[in-house]
């Protein structure tokens, strides 16, 4: 599925689903998650996963970086 058609089917914004996709948002509304649970037919552990703090910030670190 696209990030358009995602959209289209959650109302939630393009460019918010492109930086929950980017890995660029600090905080995620659980409206915005239940949603997209819904449109996926998924659970929230499908599409979140926990990583610990010095981890993540190597992650986000990395996300920056890309082009």
């Amino acid at each position: 599925m696209t990030q358009t058609e995602l959209h289209q089917k959650t109302g939630i914004r393009k460019a918010t689903i492109n930086e929950m996709y980017h890995e660029l948002v600090e905080r995620v509304n659980l409206d915005y998650l239940s949603r997209i649970c819904d449109v996926l037919k998924c659970n929230i552990s499908d599409i979140l996963e926990y990583i610990p703090d010095a981890e993540n910030i190597k992650q986000r670190k990395k996300a920056r970086e890309r082009p």
